[in-house]
């Protein structure tokens, strides 16, 4: 059925869904070295509608890679992973502490995503289908330390859901990240964090907006980076 392949969509997107994961830290990875970050946790999906009058929360793993690459002083280029799709993107700072000890970084760091996966290809509108997302997350970082840094991430994601014989649906949503990046010795951090993401505005048809993206979602991961000091 289209609405299950719409939901089946969100699930995909959201075991290890970049629109919502971690950003790493604020500040850009220094020209000409590079960061590898390895993710795991999982991502609920509140009030989801399965059947007529009952919702549930559904409850997925999340693992991605990430490989981030300093091209400048102020600009790093990223390539995020996952088993069915990707994100290319990268991180501008707008602002760089004078010392990862103390002051304050603050970064934008624009990307796009796409995830193509099947739905049943016996319905109207059914078949190959892709989600499409832009995010624009706003990084502050406020250093600590030690070289740790708290991160603050509010963001925007736009997602176009794409079907055979349908009409492209748009959702705009918002919401922020939540991490404590500890420096636990040379090049080595781990950062445990919580993302919520919301949708504001939606394109959605009525008997669609209880399933698939018109959702709140939770995320809760532990990023392990490795690089990048």
């Amino acid at each position: 059925m289209p609405r299950l392949g719409l939901l089946f969509g969100l699930l995909v997107c959201s075991s290890g869904c970049p629109s919502i994961s971690s950003t790493g830290l604020a500040r850009p990875v220094p020209v000409g070295q590079t960061q590898v970050q390895m993710t795991s946790g999982g991502t609920a999906l509140q009030d989801v509608r399965v059947r007529e009058k009952r919702r549930v929360t559904l409850v997925v793993p999340n693992a991605e890679f990430v490989v981030r690459r300093g091209v400048s002083e102020r600009l790093e280029l990223d390539g995020k992973l996952w088993c069915l799709g990707l994100e290319l993107g990268g991180k501008y700072a707008l602002h760089r502490a004078g010392s990862t000890t103390a002051g304050t970084d603050v970064s934008v760091a624009p990307s796009i995503s796409l995830y193509p996966f099947l739905t049943d290809p016996n319905a109207k509108e059914g078949g190959t289908a892709i989600l499409s997302y832009v995010h624009l997350p706003v990084l502050i970082g406020l250093n600590t330390s030690g070289g740790h840094q708290l991160v603050v991430a509010p963001r925007l994601s736009g997602l176009t859901y794409m079907g055979r014989g349908m009409r492209p649906r748009e959702i705009l949503a918002a919401g922020g990240n939540l991490g404590m990046a500890f420096r636990v010795g040379p090049g080595a951090r781990v950062m445990p964090e919580l993302t919520l993401m919301m949708p504001v505005v939606s394109r959605l048809r009525t008997s669609e907006r209880d399933f698939g993206p018109y959702t709140r979602v939770f995320q809760l991961n532990v990023a392990y980076l490795f690089g990048g000091d």
